[in-house]
């Protein structure tokens, strides 16, 4: 009888299928947790957090350019300009 006619609910695999199987769960669990941990989307979400957090207080944030970052509220203004790339803080 054919793999693909099973006559019933019993199904047969193979060792060759399972291992397969086991392939593939393993790498998307892999990559689920290297996106998970990834140090960028962590940066990603804290930017986010504090973005939040200062406008619900009244300041505008702007962002003129990729490494430039300007924080205003009234009469106070802040700016900070990345110089260089230098290592990111990972925690």
């Amino acid at each position: 009888m054919p793999r693909w006619e099973t006559g019933g609910v019993f199904m047969r695999f193979t060792i060759r299928d399972l291992l397969w199987a086991t392939v593939v769960v393993a790498l998307a669990v892999g990559w689920g947790i290297e996106y998970y941990r990834s140090p960028s989307r962590r940066l990603e979400h804290r930017e986010q957090a504090l973005e939040y957090a200062l406008t619900q207080e009244g300041f505008t944030i702007e962002q003129p350019g990729p490494f430039q970052v300007w924080i205003k509220k009234g009469d106070l203004e802040y700016g900070h300009e990345l110089s260089g790339l230098g290592a990111l803080p990972t925690d």
